[in-house]
């Protein structure tokens, strides 16, 4: 079989594991109600069918005799399943898919990808683990609504085959993409962007008694607040990513007592159709500057011009490690619906974290959900007066 190279984020996901010893800090996943009506053995098939059709989710990694990374694509694979029947209600069926998700799974296993159907009492569900490094969010998102798809077909006793991108050829659009003009033009940006910002300040107070995994703390902006909040961003041209950047950025800049400060945040970095329908892991993590002078504008134009340049690979220059400690990832239900019908799935993450902290902001449509995962160094007292700082913050602008 022909040996591929890492894209640029599966070596940053593959040098990321090497460094960090939780076996469970890079799994993703999601998972499904379904139907009562579902026959979950034909559903199990679909899912078969649709892992087997997609190259990515068929990627096996290895080191060459230099140690270095490289992947194969295998033909086809027999992937992991699990029926799980027995389960007396929803709360036990979440909590055994949250127990998944925290156990070990290391990028150099024959298999990076396990399913379940679960049931309990009347209720179905479908549970997906996947390692990061086959994947983003988004890419499960097109595998669990063709999932859904592939079980119709199947019930018609349909044959057509779906079009499957390879997840090859976005890795030859890197090498093409390294020796072009559009990388030289990108590099000079980066480099000049970095240089106007501040570096890594580790402003969060280290708790050596804390001896708990990474742990998440939540809170939730009500309706009222939400549509206000939606004003705001419509009144001042912006999206909600930006304003969410902004009310975190802002008050950990504060908390610097400097007039910039660096968060990063998750570009999708899937650039054209094609990729937009390609399953595999192109998510780009890139540096958005705070600016006290410019206040929402500035974090607006910030975003506006990473994602002008958001295929760069950032480790390329080397000025750029540790270059923020906060990572903000916003995710919208309305508009992934709008993409993926009504087959969405609810998001799974393990409970641990490679920054010291990561916000999660996602629109529930009715309210927005936050939620901070933190490494356990992190002090919870000082996470819980920046959430009571950013609340304070929430309540100005809702005005």
């Amino acid at each position: 079989m022909k040996h591929y190279k890492l894209s640029f984020q599966q070596e940053e996901m593959w040098l990321a594991e090497q460094f960090y010893s939780q076996g469970s800090l890079f799994v993703i996943g999601g998972y499904l109600q379904l139907g009562e009506d579902i026959d979950i053995n034909l559903y199990s098939d679909a899912v078969q069918m649709e892992l087997n059709a997609r190259q990515s989710y068929r990627a096996r990694i290895s080191v060459d005799e230099d140690g270095l990374p490289y992947q194969v694509f295998e033909h086809s694979k027999k992937f992991k399943k699990r029926m799980v029947l027995d389960l007396d209600s929803e709360e036990a069926a979440l909590k055994w898919m949250d127990k998944q998700m925290n156990i070990a799974m290391f990028c150099d296993a024959d298999s990076l990808v396990e399913f379940a159907v679960l049931q309990a009492g009347e209720d179905k569900y479908f549970f997906l683990k996947v390692h990061h490094i086959l994947s983003d969010y988004w890419g499960i998102n097109i595998l669990l609504a063709d999932i859904f798809s592939r079980y119709e077909m199947l019930l018609r006793k349909e044959k057509v085959e779906p079009t499957c991108y390879k997840y090859s050829d976005y890795i030859d659009a890197q090498l093409e993409y390294l020796d072009s003009l559009s990388y030289k033009k990108d590099k000079l940006y980066w480099e000049s962007a970095i240089d106007n910002v501040n570096k890594y300040k580790n402003i969060f107070s280290v708790d050596n008694e804390c001896s708990s995994p990474s742990k998440i703390i939540s809170f939730e902006v009500d309706n009222l607040k939400k549509k206000m909040i939606d004003s705001y961003a419509k009144n001042n041209n912006v999206s909600s990513f930006v304003v969410w950047s902004y009310i975190v950025g802002e008050i950990l800049r504060q908390e610097t007592d400097n007039d910039n400060y660096t968060i990063g945040a998750h570009f999708l970095n899937r650039t054209n159709s094609k990729q937009k329908h390609t399953a595999g892991l192109f998510v780009n993590t890139l540096p958005i500057k705070i600016d006290k002078d410019k206040g929402l504008h500035g974090v607006s134009e910030s975003i506006k011009n990473a994602f002008r340049h958001q295929r760069f690979p950032m480790r390329k220059i080397p000025e750029t490690d540790n270059l923020y400690e906060v990572v903000v990832s916003y995710r919208s239900y309305n508009n992934q619906k709008k993409i993926f019908g009504e087959v969405y799935p609810f998001p799974l993450k393990s409970k641990e974290s490679s920054y010291p902290i990561e916000v999660y902001v996602t629109d529930q449509n009715e309210f927005f959900n936050i939620e901070f995962v933190c490494q356990r160094y992190v002090n919870d007292k000082y996470v819980a007066d920046i959430i009571a700082k950013i609340r304070q913050l929430i309540n100005k602008l809702a005005v």
